[in-house]
């Protein structure tokens, strides 16, 4: 809620800027005069065009600063922590926040055996190690939940299972 309001309060400056700048040239001259109805148009093409980027701006996908909070788990000390995806100053990967040592763990890609900063590339490194990371680091900038499966709707949907699940359903239905 509070995000919302923050945009708001954008949009009503913006809009209070514009009726001030409208009054004054009303003042100067009638506005039948000065601009013709295309002017206007183009104006308000603009002004919306400014209130997309603001709430774009205000968009953040479903992204959580670090800063903002920390996983769910880290209430629960000594629990198996989630998997999440991870945005890092060298781009995006998956990590888990262990809040034991109050650190995150960041699978990184590595272009050399060197596994050092200068050598992290997300999309081009085939050397991927487990490093951990501090919160107060500043390399973990935000996370988020992965995204659900996709599932294709069919009449056969265990086919999609994966091969435990199966088998852990087939060893339960010969013990019914």
């Amino acid at each position: 809620m509070q995000e919302l309001e923050k945009i708001l309060e954008e949009i009503n400056r913006l809009s209070e800027n514009h009726i001030n700048k409208a009054f004054e040239l009303v003042k100067k001259e009638p506005l039948t005069q000065r601009y013709t109805e295309t002017d206007i148009e183009q104006t308000k093409a603009h002004e919306l065009a400014v209130v997309k980027d603001i709430i774009r701006k205000h968009m953040n996908d479903g992204w959580i600063p670090v800063e903002e909070r920390l996983p769910e788990n880290e209430k629960y000390k000594g629990r198996f922590c989630q998997r999440y995806q991870v945005d890092t100053i060298c781009g995006i990967t998956e990590g888990w926040y262990n809040p034991n040592v109050e650190s995150w763990y960041c699978l990184i890609w590595f272009k050399y055996g060197t596994y050092k900063t200068n050598d992290i590339d997300f999309e081009r490194g085939s050397l991927p190690k487990v490093v951990r990371m501090p919160v107060d680091s500043g390399f973990v900038r935000a996370w988020k939940q992965f995204p659900e499966r996709y599932i294709p709707e069919t009449q056969n949907a265990k086919k999609y299972e994966p091969e435990w699940k199966r088998n852990f359903r087939k060893k339960f239905e010969r013990t019914i």
